[in-house]
């Protein structure tokens, strides 16, 4: 993200900005460029770009909340599967639900949904976070299975996730994802 970008972001009349939700970049990079290099680098990425965040945030008096960033690139926002072939460099297709969208994006809007989440939690171990998103998975392959209506003897499909909180949703109506690129 530019520099003219990132001021825009922070000053757009329209729909202003009044919070962002960014990863817990705390964790070490695992990229293996050399140890020097990934130092270098890591260092450099990480501790720039949350400085000028938190800097631009302050001066506007935006909130910046961090959250734990583990497997948000491979879970699927709809059925929270996991799988390694969920991601394919810039596009994301669900091995499970079929879900399909540009990976950035899923991974914003996971990051997102990592927004007052009582159960994944930043300082998390990525064991821990999958473990969770398994959970949810299997939750929700169990809401979505096919239930016959007694009614009218037609099937029916419930589509939603068990990642429920109504507040959260409600609180998160008027956001707008933004992803760098």
């Amino acid at each position: 993200m530019c520099r003219g970008s990132l001021n825009l972001l922070f000053t757009r009349k329209i729909n202003p900005i009044r919070a962002i939700v960014v990863e817990d970049l705390s964790a070490r990079m695992k990229a293996h460029f050399g140890k020097k290099w990934n130092r270098r680098l890591s260092g450099w990425m990480r501790g720039y770009l949350q400085e000028r965040i938190r800097y631009k945030a302050k001066k506007h008096g935006i909130e910046v909340n961090e959250v734990n960033p583990a497997h948000s690139s491979r879970e699927c926002p709809r059925c929270h599967c996991t799988d390694k072939k969920n991601r394919r460099g810039d596009v994301f297709k669900c091995s499970s639900c079929g879900y399909h969208e540009h990976a950035d994006l899923v991974a914003a809007l996971n990051i997102l949904g990592r927004l007052g989440d009582k159960e994944i939690r930043k300082g998390m171990s990525p064991s821990r976070v999958k473990a969770v998103l398994d959970g949810r998975h299997v939750g929700w392959k169990l809401l979505n299975e096919t239930v016959t209506d007694r009614t009218s003897d037609e099937a029916r499909v419930v589509s939603e996730s068990p990642r429920s909180a109504s507040s959260k949703s409600e609180r998160r109506s008027d956001v707008q994802v933004c992803t760098a690129s």
